[in-house]
């Protein structure tokens, strides 16, 4: 199976947050909000260790197994996870015991880490595993829209089609692709050669041209995709075999569950009421 391709990926997390002034002294407080790591008491589970004085619990151990994939039977993997669970809270408590590094960076820094362990466990709670016969489907449908041919791509990508168009009537005159991409290199988002490429790996209107096209051609016209405007060039095709099921059985899965964890993500946006100040 493979990854499809993105030209373009941008994604950008804005975070605003309100601290104490300095000459206010800290407020103590049970409540918790959604960032806030939990209190490290042992989460009313049988302890296992203490590391000054806190409790590392076996509800931490059993976790911090599952997340490494670590098997508490074994006692070399069973030291490893203790090992990294002691590593993390004497780095906490060196920090409450050192006022001069609980700066405001760092306590952001933390929340935002607890906020986004907290939801990825929630996620991952939420996710249930594809069965076999979706992961069979899923295999049969890529291997169905990859084809029998892999091809060797460029392309010059660009956001607008006019400068598209005229690139592509330039190939179109007798100019040399490799020559157009460094003459446009300036003008296009993308101007590179892309490898070997399957159809399942490209945008679908992307996609579609390549098997039209014979090794040395660029399609006629620019192509519209999510991304832009693409000038395509096959530079070389040959017979393509699906990778064996059982070898990419494991990257399905991921695939499948990442695909429904950002379904389950969307429909709560879809429901929620989010209000985003200006400024």
């Amino acid at each position: 199976m493979t990854h499809r391709i993105s030209f373009l990926l941008a994604a950008a997390l804005v975070l605003g947050a309100c601290s104490p002034a300095a000459e206010q002294a800290p407020v103590a407080s049970t409540q918790t909000t959604p960032a806030t790591p939990l209190p490290m008491d042992g989460a009313g589970s049988e302890a296992v260790a203490r590391v000054q004085g806190v409790e590392i619990s076996r509800a931490w151990l059993e976790a911090m197994a599952r997340a490494r994939n670590l098997s508490l039977d074994d006692p070399e993997q069973r030291g490893r996870a203790l090992d990294e669970l002691v590593e993390y809270l004497l780095l906490v408590e060196h920090t409450r015991r050192s006022p001069e590094l609980d700066s405001a960076d760092a306590r952001a820094d933390i929340e935002l880490n607890a906020l986004a362990a907290r939801a990825s466990a929630i996620l991952a709670n939420l996710n249930r595993d594809p069965d076999e016969a979706a992961l069979r489907a899923e295999y049969d449908q890529q291997a169905q829209i990859n084809g029998d041919r892999e091809f060797h791509v460029a392309h010059m990508l660009f956001t607008e089609a006019e400068p598209a168009l005229a690139a592509s009537q330039a190939v179109h005159a007798g100019q040399a692709f490799d020559e157009a991409m460094t003459g446009w290199r300036d003008q296009a988002q993308q101007a590179v050669d892309l490898g070997w490429v399957k159809l399942g790996q490209l945008p679908p209107e992307f996609a579609a041209v390549l098997p039209g096209l014979e090794a040395g051609q660029t399609a006629a016209e620019p192509v519209q995709t999510a991304y832009g405007w693409h000038v395509i060039h096959v530079q070389a095709s040959r017979p393509f075999q699906p990778v064996p099921y059982e070898q990419v059985r494991e990257g399905i899965r991921r695939m499948l569950v990442a695909q429904q964890g950002r379904e389950i993500i969307e429909s709560l946006k879809a429901q929620a009421t989010i209000e985003v100040a200006t400024r």
